[in-house]
């Protein structure tokens, strides 16, 4: 079994509705891109989580409290995300899949490899698909 790990987006779902309190991680990041990588990852039949630059790795029915906005930039320099990848990862236990597939986006490849820790290949995976609007 492999397991499937999509980024988040800038896009959220309190800049559509201000007020919106806590929402699950697969209803929060509301960009066309990662609504599509949703789609698939829920067609896979593959395990999946997101990964928050803020939160680090949430399972799509993990509530996320409120607005962030936290760059890949800053993650990436933030020790307490990657120890707290660490652990999440410790916990999730990624010895037990094949491979781990990182959806699209190779800047998050430093999160998901201080979650993953060495313990299953890490690979990229680009998704083909065509936008109905032309882009």
């Amino acid at each position: 079994m492999d397991v499937w790990i999509l980024p988040c987006s800038d896009e959220k779902v309190w800049s559509r509705e201000p007020n919106r309190g806590a929402v699950s991680a697969k209803d929060t990041y509301v960009s066309d891109t990662f609504v599509r990588w949703r789609r698939a990852a829920e067609s896979s039949g593959q395990p999946w989580f997101v990964l928050s630059t803020k939160h680090g790795l949430l399972r799509p029915d993990d509530p996320v409290p409120g607005p962030y906005d936290v760059p890949i930039s800053a993650a990436l320099k933030d020790e307490r995300l990657l120890h707290a990848l660490a652990e999440q990862g410790r916990r999730i236990d990624f010895a037990q899949f094949r491979t781990v597939y990182l959806v699209e986006w190779d800047r998050f490849r430093p999160l998901v490899d201080a979650a993953v820790g060495g313990t299953a290949p890490v690979r990229l995976m680009t998704l083909m698909y065509e936008d109905p609007r032309g882009r």
